[in-house]
């Protein structure tokens, strides 16, 4: 993230002087790949608090990394569920088989 922003103040400094088009071009490159990068690191930080939020049984946290327009969820062997509700009983469904699976 600070590479991001040390990046970011760079390409201001440079932009402030920027007429020609080469640097222009590359400016919008960079610009590109800082987004990318910032982008992956959502991604990470979304998979890592899923992960987190299963393994700890935590389902209704698990719903909450939703978009509001989610259509459905489907996990092979539970079947497909439709919209935020049916994504929390699927989860739901999967905590109460671990949990019986456990006590057997």
């Amino acid at each position: 993230m600070w590479k991001s922003i040390l990046l970011l103040i760079a390409l201001s400094a440079v932009t402030a002087c920027a007429s020609d088009p080469a640097v222009e071009a590359r400016i919008e490159k960079l610009e590109a790949r800082i987004q990318q990068q910032e982008n992956m690191e959502a991604l990470r930080t979304l998979a890592f608090a899923y992960g987190y939020f299963m393994d700890n049984g935590l389902t209704d946290q698990v719903v909450t990394l939703l978009a509001d327009e989610t259509e459905f969820c489907e996990i092979t062997g539970y079947g497909r569920y439709d919209g935020r509700d049916g994504c929390a009983k699927i989860w739901n469904d999967i905590l109460e088989a671990r949990i019986l699976t456990a006590v057997e």
